[in-house]
């Protein structure tokens, strides 16, 4: 079993959102995001507090492009609720370097999920955020905007 402890590194991502559709109730739009990153790491199930063991150094690739189709109701005081489907495509690599272990390739299971969402504006500097990603993988997101 490999465990995977990586140090810190930098996302480089793009996106768009598009409105395909708008009424006076309600907003049909759609977008594209990707991502990717690099991290390096070792695998953590080696005794670091042994000063003989060997450091086993892993590099980690990941990118991952979702498309989304959605919509959001209008005209409601201080809260826009969302929602939609989303398909993602994740392809990764976990790459051993001098261990002789063979690289390992990630990819998404299930692309197809949905997503759920809010947002609240309290105050007209204080934006709060909250979503939620099911089926494909079950995530949540929470925020809050200070506007200054």
């Amino acid at each position: 079993e490999l465990r995977f402890k990586g140090e810190s590194s930098f996302t480089v991502g793009a996106g768009l959102k598009l409105t395909f559709f708008e009424n006076p109730r309600f907003l049909v739009g759609g977008g594209a995001q990707f991502e990717q990153f690099r991290l390096a790491g070792f695998d953590s199930l080696i005794d670091l507090a042994d000063a003989d063991a060997p450091r086993n150094d892993i590099r980690l690739k990941w990118k991952e492009t979702v498309i989304f189709l959605g919509a959001h109701l209008k005209n409601i005081p201080h809260f826009v609720p969302y929602g939609g489907l989303f398909a993602s495509v994740v392809r990764g690599t976990v790459d051993p370097v001098e261990s002789g272990i063979p690289s390992v390739r990630m990819e998404e299971r299930r692309p197809l999920g949905l997503f759920y969402g809010g947002i609240f504006n309290a105050r007209e500097d204080i934006i709060l955020m909250a979503e939620i990603h099911l089926v494909a993988e079950t995530s949540a997101i929470f925020s809050v905007r200070y506007l200054f």
